[in-house]
């Protein structure tokens, strides 16, 4: 129930700001190149909403898609802050490495396997629910690591 509510919340999300978007381009007075680009992009930001909203199946595989390609990325970025943090010398270099690999294996996980709607449904919710534990743990961990490497320079 609660990724229904997550899936409709995007799609209306995504309708709000399809349709702002498109109200504000069209009160400029511009009418070339990015004015086109502009009315493109909100109308598939629209046709992305309505997915969301009508789609259920095919809204669940999305989401776990993008979902793994973020995390993914933001563990590439915590992989990044993991070795800076080895070049100052940084005594809990490894935590930060840790839960970069942790972050990049679950998206990998999320990207690379197809799960099923209907059947898998609790087991991706918890993988999503661990995977974003470990993101927040990264963050915080990328912060704290990050002021004591600036705390160091001074």
């Amino acid at each position: 129930d609660a990724l229904k509510g997550v899936r409709i919340g995007i799609g209306v999300t995504a309708i709000v700001f399809a349709v702002a978007f498109i109200a504000l381009t069209l009160a400029n007075e511009e009418r070339g190149f990015r004015f086109w680009a502009k009315m493109v992009l909100g109308g598939v930001a629209a046709i992305c909403g309505g997915f969301m909203i009508f789609s259920p199946q095919g809204a669940f595989s999305y989401l776990t898609f993008v979902a793994g390609i973020y995390l993914m990325i933001d563990g590439s970025f915590k992989l990044q802050t993991a070795i800076l943090s080895k070049r100052y010398r940084s005594a809990v270099w490894w935590i930060m490495l840790v839960l970069a690999a942790a972050s990049i294996s679950f998206g990998t996980v999320l990207v690379r396997v197809r799960f099923d709607f209907a059947e898998e449904l609790a087991k991706v919710s918890k993988i999503i629910g661990i995977a974003l534990i470990v993101l927040g743990a990264g963050t915080v961990a990328a912060l704290v690591i990050l002021r004591k490497t600036c705390e160091n320079e001074e």
